[in-house]
Parts: structure tokens; sequence; C-alpha cells
């Protein structure tokens, strides 16, 4: 019977915990505060809100052009694939400007061009893009709200973009382009894991032997750390943001997987009026199997806007990512998910909380 009691006990005791810290984000709108709608963190420019989301390609290769600056400023980022092994990370700047360290060049970059798939994308987030030239199959694709930026000489080819040229770039727009409604881009978040899952210490895409990303969780600051290896050195080193000096790391990393289409020079994601895909969520250290969707409601019909990508869980209700920066890999239909024995193993051992994707393309 004494047993029976303390279950109970813990059982309502890790309720109230789990639904109190959900309510967090709640209580501090109701007191006044701004909450980056994508972060779902306090914000100290509320007019922020008022300038565009800015979506930025960032060059992870060549090698020589590392490390990047300005990942860990971005709300979300987004890491398409693109051909030969060769993934790009797209940093989503939203209600907060980037900062440098005292010692760090006050640069974002190096900066690259589109790929296929992320006009759909830049819709959703009603943001710019600001892009250093794209391949002529990308544009006749369709590219929309774009932003070029060549360097300070005009001409180069993965240029660096001065944070106050940045925050210029954001002002002008502002008066292009329909305002963002922070309501429409507002997700669901919870401070508290959202229920039980599969321990998930770690998680390693293979794109190719020489990019390998490894994401290693850390319960002393809730982050997923980034390791990333290279082609002149394949072991799988911390990937440090030359803007600020510190490791790159996100409170959510995500696998959203999606269908693609052919075109002649490549293959696009499929991001737009989807119903249902699946997702698989790392947060706090543990595993969530959701969907991922995208298909319009009241408010699209509404606004004739696009709402940001929304993640659910198997039962219809939406599913709530920890408040801070959001990592997700595009990662095509079809690649498999497994859980191996240790972060740098790839025999499978059930219950290790250590997963692995070995990344492969799409066939013509």
């Amino acid at each position: 019977m004494k047993k029976t009691s303390c279950k109970l006990t813990y059982a309502l005791a890790l309720t109230l915990i789990l639904t109190l810290a959900n309510l967090i984000p709640a209580f501090a709108q109701e007191a006044g505060s701004a909450i980056n709608p994508l972060t779902g963190l306090t914000i100290d420019r509320p007019e922020l809100l008022s300038f565009p989301p800015a979506l930025v390609p960032i060059a992870k290769y060549p090698d020589k052009y590392r490390p990047a600056a300005g990942l860990t400023s971005a709300a979300w980022v987004f890491e398409f694939y693109d051909q030969g092994g060769i993934s790009r990370p797209f940093a989503l700047f939203y209600g907060q400007l980037p900062a440098a360290a005292p010692e760090a060049e006050p640069s974002l970059g190096p900066i690259a061009g589109a790929l296929y798939g992320v006009e759909d994308l830049r819709n959703h987030y009603g943001a710019i893009l600001i892009s250093a030239g794209n391949r002529n199959g990308v544009i006749a694709d369709g590219l929309y709200n774009v932003q070029y930026w060549y360097g300070e000489s005009g001409k180069d080819l993965f240029p660096k973009l001065p944070l106050t040229t940045f925050e210029t770039y954001l002002k002008n727009w502002r008066t292009k382009i329909q305002s963002p409604n922070p309501d429409l881009l507002t997700l669901p978040f919870s401070y508290g894991p959202p229920g039980a899952g599969l321990p998930a210490l770690s998680l390693r895409i293979r794109y190719a032997e020489t990019n390998q990303v490894l994401w290693e969780y850390d319960p002393a600051t809730g982050l997923y750390n980034r390791s990333q290896n290279a082609i002149s050195n394949q072991e799988i080193l911390p990937d440090t943001d030359a803007l600020t000096g510190r490791q790159v790391g996100a409170q959510n990393v995500v696998l959203l997987f999606h269908d693609t289409e052919t075109r002649s020079d490549g293959f696009k994601p499929v991001l737009n009026y989807i119903k249902s895909r699946p997702a698989v969520v790392f947060r706090d250290g543990i595993r969530y199997d959701v969907s991922w969707t995208t298909i319009g409601g009241d408010s699209e019909r509404t606004t004739t806007r696009f709402r940001p990508i929304r993640f659910v869980n198997s039962d219809g209700s939406p599913f709530p990512l920890k408040p801070g920066q959001s990592w997700i890999h595009l990662i095509r239909v079809g690649n498999q998910l497994s859980e191996v024995d240790s972060p740098a193993s790839s025999e499978t051992r059930g219950g290790s909380g250590h997963w692995f994707l070995p990344y492969i393309e799409a066939k013509r």
C-alpha cells in the first residue's frame, strides 16, 4: 500500500512540475514581456519584431572558410543537403541582432547561395534571403525577396557580411515587404520535457566521411553541442562560432523527413502544403517521434500568409519545443535512423541513447 501511495505522490508531483514549467512562457507574456515567437525566449528590444526575418546561407565548405560566424545567434538553423556529401546551414535571424565578442570580427558568414527548396522555406517565415549569388536552376525554380551581397569588393565568392550592413538591410526591407506578424509566427514551447521518450545522448549524421555532424547532449546546460569534421581533418571536432568564440549548440535538434522532387541539376525538398510527414525531435536528452506539417488552416486562409513549420504529436496535439534555438536537418524520406553503441560507432545497440543516421542521396 505504501509503495502504491509513493508512486502516486511522485506521479502527481512530476505532473505539477511539468505543468508549471510549461506555463512559464505564458506567465512571461501576461506580465508584458516581449517573447520571440520562434524561440520562446524574452527579448531585449521588442521593436526588432517589426524587422523581417532574414534567411542567410552559411558556407561550411571549402574548409578554409571555417569557422563560420553567426550560427549561435540565429533563432532557427536549417541544414540542407546539397550534392556530393555537402550540406549547408541556413540561419534564420529574427527578434535579435547578432553581436560579436570584443575580439571577434563583427560579421556574418561566409555567405553562400540558395539551394532548391529554400524559397518554400523562406515563404513560411515571411523572410528575406541574403545571398551571395545563386545557381541559375534555383533562380528559375523561383526565388523572391533576395538581397544580394558580394562583399566589399563586389566580387567575393563567399563574402563576409558586416553586422552593420546586415542591420541596414533589415531596416531597408522593413519598408519594402509586408511586416511580420508575431502572432502567426508563434510556436508552442515548454521548459519541462513534454512527456516520456527514448534516451538521446547523442546524434551523428554522416553526410559523407568528411562531413559528419555530431550532436552531444550536455545536461548541465540543456544544450546539444555541435561538432563536425572536414575534408582537411577527418577527426570530429567542436564546431565554434567565429562571432562569439563559443561552440555551436541548440536546445532542439530535429530530423525533418521530406519528400523530394527531381530537378535537372539536383533534387528539391518538398516543404509546402504538407499535411503530415515524420520528424524526430531531440530535446532534454530525450528523443521524441512526432510529425511535422505546413498545411494551411483558418489563419492562413484569413491572412493569406504562410505559417512556420509546426510539430504535432500522434494524437494531433501540438508538440512543444524547448525555449531556445532549434537546428533542423532536412532529411530525405528513406534514410534510416538507428541506435548505436557509442557516438563514434556504427554498431547497433538498443538502449544506448546514441543515434546514427548515414545519409543516402536520392537516385535519379
